[in-house]
């Protein structure tokens, strides 16, 4: 995933290497961007869409020949992801906190 290596680490712990191939957790983020950026109500959508809309397969860095993912596996594999602790990645440490700007742009 470009620009998301600060996130591999816990990308390694939630891809499973045992059992049926899951759906790498970066594609799957990305999927979930493509669906509320392009308003896509459901996995089973998307997952028909991805058969044959070459941006998204762009955007998820798959060959124009790859199987789109099979929707039961794709809405599972999701499931999984939104479980886990994502939505809680902190921040830096050299970063410091964030800050509101006034209204005027200036700090």
């Amino acid at each position: 995933m470009r620009g998301g290596s600060e996130l591999s680490p816990l990308f390694e712990q939630i891809y499973s290497r045992i059992g049926r191939p899951s759906i790498p957790p970066e594609h799957l983020l990305k999927a979930q961007l493509l669906m509320a950026l392009f308003s896509i109500p459901s996995a089973r959508r998307f997952c028909d869409q991805l058969q044959y809309n070459m941006l998204f397969k762009w955007f998820l860095d798959l060959n124009v020949d790859d199987q789109p993912f099979h929707a039961s596996t794709f809405s599972k594999n999701q499931e999984r992801l939104l479980t886990q602790d994502v939505a809680s990645i902190r921040r830096p440490a050299g970063l410091g906190p964030l800050r509101m700007m006034p209204k005027g742009g200036k700090s």
